[in-house]
C-alpha cells in the first residue's frame, strides 16, 4: 500500500441500528452519516476522537411495517449462519434499508436526498424510493410529520407474494437494491437502482431489461423540473458511484463472481442479467449468459473482481501530504472480503487492484479534509484510516531523496552518499565518497537544525554544493523526513 497504515476502531459511537446498510455524504465540514434503519449523525473527525452528533432528523423508511407484513421482526438475525443463502426460508426483513444518502449545500439551506426501501400497506408490495428533506438556514431542531417529500418511487411496485413476485426460498433480496447518489451538477441528481433480484432466472421477469421499470437503471433526475430518466440499463446492484472530472464510475455487483468497475455513458446497455463475468451460485455458469465467462454484445468492464469481492462503493483520493503516493487512485470498500481496495486507473485501464484488509464489513468511504478515510462498516463502527506515524516520512525520503541516496551501511553511494548515520556525523566524512569543494569546506557536524536548514535551500547554507535539489519547502514533510534518517541510524553527538 506504500504505507504503514494505522486503523483506529470507533465502537459504540453510532448505536447499533436495527439494520444494515447506509452510508456517507459531506456536510459542509463534517460528515453525514445515514444508518441503514435511518437515523442521521453528523461527524467531525480531528484526529484519534469522534465528534459525533445525532440529528433530529429520521428518513421515511418504513420497516417496522414491513416486517409486519412479512409476519416477522424488523432486526438482524442473531446467528450468523441466518445471513447467507442457507438460512432457513422466509423473508430477510434486515435487507429492508437506507441504501444511499446525500446532502446538497444551498444558498438557502441544506437538501437531504436518501434512497431507502419503502412498503406500500396498501398495494402489499414494495419499492425503492428516493425521499428529499429540505432544510432551510435557521430551521427548528424538529422534524414534523411530513417534512419529507416522496421524489421518485421506482416502478413497478414489487410483491413479496404471488406468480409477480421473485421466486424461491427468499422472496425479498433487499441487498441488491444499488440506491446510491451523485450529482452531475447543480440542478442533476444520478440514482443506482438495483435489479431487486428479479433476473428473469428465480422470476417471471427481467427488470434490468425492461425499459419500462426501473429497477437495474441508473435514473437521472433534473431538480428545477422533477423529470427523471432512464440514464443507463442493465445493472444488477450497482453499489458506488463517483462522479469525476474524466468520467462517471460505477461498481457493481455480480452474482457468484463478476463484480465490476464499469464507466458509465448515457444511453448504455451493459448488459445484465445477459452477460456477466459471474456464475449462478452452485453452478459453473450463468444460464442466461450464452459464452459463459464472455461479455459478448455489451460494453466491457475496465475491470472484475473474480472471485467476487462484494464491493461497495468507492471515493477517488485527492492525495496530499498523508497518501501523496494514493494521489488519484480509487479506494473501494468490501464486504465479503473485509477490505478495502486500491485501484490504479491509467487510461481507462485498471493497472492494478491492491486488497487491504481491514478486518470489517466496509459499506461506505470518505476522504476527511486532512486526507484521512473513513469507513461506515456493518458492524456499525466507523474506522479512520491514516498513515502510521513515521511512514510518511519514509515515502517522503523515497520520494524526494532516494533517487540519490541509500540509508544502508554509510558505503551505499548513489550520486549523492548514503546517508546511515547522518545525523551527528560529521559533515563530508562519509567514507568512499567524493564530496564537492563546498561540502568539503563547510566543516562541523550535521545536527538536526543544520539538515533541517540545508534541506530547505541547499545553495543557501552550502554555496556550490552539488547537489541538485530545489529544497523542501514544507517544514512538516522536512521533519519527517530527518525523523526519518534519525530513525535510521545515528551517530553519538
Amino acid at each position: 500500500s506504500l504505507y504503514n497504515l494505522r486503523v483506529i476502531a470507533h465502537h459504540g459511537q453510532i448505536p447499533r441500528p436495527a439494520v444494515r446498510g447506509g452510508g456517507f455524504s459531506r456536510l459542509g465540514d463534517r460528515v453525514l452519516l445515514a444508518t441503514g434503519d435511518g437515523h442521521l449523525y453528523s461527524i467531525a473527525a480531528p484526529g484519534g476522537t469522534l465528534d459525533v452528533r445525532a440529528m433530529p432528523y429520521h428518513i421515511p423508511i418504513n420497516g417496522e411495517a414491513f416486517a409486519r407484513a412479512a409476519g416477522t421482526e424488523y432486526k438482524e438475525p442473531e446467528k450468523s449462519r441466518d445471513f447467507g443463502a442457507q438460512s432457513p426460508p422466509g423473508v430477510h426483513t434486515w435487507r429492508f434499508r437506507v441504501a444511499g444518502v446525500l446532502a446538497q449545500e444551498r444558498k438557502d439551506g441544506t437538501r437531504i436526498f436518501a434512497a431507502h426501501h419503502y412498503w406500500h400497506a396498501a398495494l402489499q408490495c414494495f419499492t425503492i424510493r428516493l425521499s428529499v428533506l429540505e432544510i432551510p438556514h435557521g430551521a427548528p431542531s424538529a422534524d414534523p410529520p411530513g417534512r419529507w417529500r416522496t421524489m421518485f418511487d421506482a416502478s413497478p411496485c414489487l410483491p413479496l407474494r404471488g406468480p409477480d413476485a421473485k421466486q424461491g426460498k427468499h422472496p425479498f433480496y433487499g441487498e441488491e437494491s444499488g440506491g446510491r447518489l451523485a450529482l452531475l451538477d447543480d440542478d442533476t441528481l444520478l440514482l443506482t437502482v438495483g435489479d431487486m433480484g428479479f433476473s428473469g432466472v428465480e422470476s417471471r421477469r427481467m427488470l434490468a431489461q425492461d425499459p419500462e421499470a426501473a429497477y437495474g437503471k441508473t435514473i437521472r433526475f433534473d431538480l428545477r423540473s422533477g423529470e427523471h430518466r432512464i440514464f443507463t440499463t442493465g445493472h444488477r446492484n450497482p453499489q458506488g458511484l463517483y462522479v469525476g472530472d474524466d468520467a462517471i464510475w460505477l461498481t457493481e455487483h455480480g452474482p457468484r463472481g463478476g463484480d465490476e468497475l464499469n464507466v458509465l455513458i448515457e444511453g448504455q446497455n451493459y448488459g445484465w442479467p445477459l452477460v456477466t463475468y459471474g456464475t449462478d451460485y452452485g453452478a459453473f455458469t450463468w444460464p442466461l449468459n450464452a459464452r459463459p465467462g464472455r461479455h459478448d454484445g455489451y460494453p466491457e468492464a475496465v475491470y472484475a473482481w473474480v472471485p467476487s469481492a462484494g464491493i461497495t462503493n468507492l471515493i477517488r483520493h485527492s492525495g496530499g501530504a498523508r497518501f501523496a503516493a494514493w494521489r488519484g487512485d480509487f479506494l473501494v470498500g468490501a464486504l465479503s472480503t473485509r477490505s478495502m481496495y486500491r485501484l490504479r486507473v491509467r487510461d481507462g485501464r485498471v493497472v492494478f487492484s491492491e486488497a487491504i484488509e481491514l478486518g470489517a464489513r466496509v459499506r461506505d468511504l470518505i476522504e476527511l479534509a486532512d486526507g484521512r478515510i473513513l469507513a461506515w462498516t456493518d458492524e456499525a463502527a466507523l474506522l479512520e484510516i491514516a498513515p502510521a506515524e513515521g511512514m510518511s516520512g519514509a515515502l517522503l525520503f523515497g520520494n524526494r531523496c532516494a533517487s540519490c541516496h541509500a540509508i544502508r551501511d554509510g558505503l551505499a553511494h548513489r550520486a549523492g552518499p548514503d546517508l546511515f548515520g547522518i545525523v551527528g556525523r560529521g559533515v563530508a566524512e562519509a567514507e568512499m565518497f567524493e564530496y564537492s569543494a563546498a561540502i568539503r569546506a563547510a566543516g562541523g557536524r550535521w545536527t538536526i537544525e543544520r539538515l533541517d536548514a540545508f534541506l530547505t535551500d541547499p545553495q543557501a547554507v552550502m554555496p556550490g554544493t552539488s547537489m541538485a535539489s530545489a529544497g523542501v519547502t514544507d517544514a512538516r514533510e522536512r521533519a519527517l523526513i530527518i525523523e526519518h534518517l534519525a530513525a535510521a541510524g545515528s551517530v553519538p553527538r
